[in-house]
């Protein structure tokens, strides 16, 4: 038996198959279920029929829930405990509807393959932030 999905028997091995979705999903995360679905239908070459719905119910008992990607933290921990307070506005040009979705496992949420890709050129944004901490008054960089 080959890893290649490609080589996998419906009839004799179950397992495999679910493998098969599995490592779709973890090589591509951003990809939706339509286009995993896609993607299997070719590698079987109409052998099989497969439904989104029987897709997503497989990637959810590997437990690969479908987040939305998480913005890279510009502070660190340690960072975040020295503020007592801390007061910001951003203001940001962003087009609404590119939020992509990921699949992850939940303790996995920054990972660099699961974060939002940030185009230096692209849009604009403005942020403005004070705070106060143990050392007096400040901006936060």
């Amino acid at each position: 038996m080959t890893q290649s999905c490609s080589n996998i028997s419906l009839t004799k091995f179950k397992k495999p198959i679910r493998n098969c979705y599995f490592k779709l999903a973890r090589k591509n995360p951003r990809w939706s279920v339509r286009k995993l679905t896609g993607e299997w239908r070719t590698y079987q070459s109409s052998k099989s029929s497969i439904g989104r719905s029987t897709v997503n119910r497989r990637l959810l008992d590997f437990q690969l829930e479908s987040y939305n990607e998480t913005e890279k933290q510009l502070l660190s921990k340690e960072d975040k405990k020295k503020r007592l307070k801390c007061d910001e506005s951003n203001f940001q040009l962003v087009n609404r509807k590119t939020t992509a979705r990921v699949r992850r496992f939940k303790n996995k949420k920054y990972e660099s393959r699961f974060i939002k890709q940030r185009v230096q050129a692209g849009g604009g944004s403005v942020g403005i932030c004070g705070a106060i901490s143990s050392n007096g008054t400040g901006v936060c960089q």
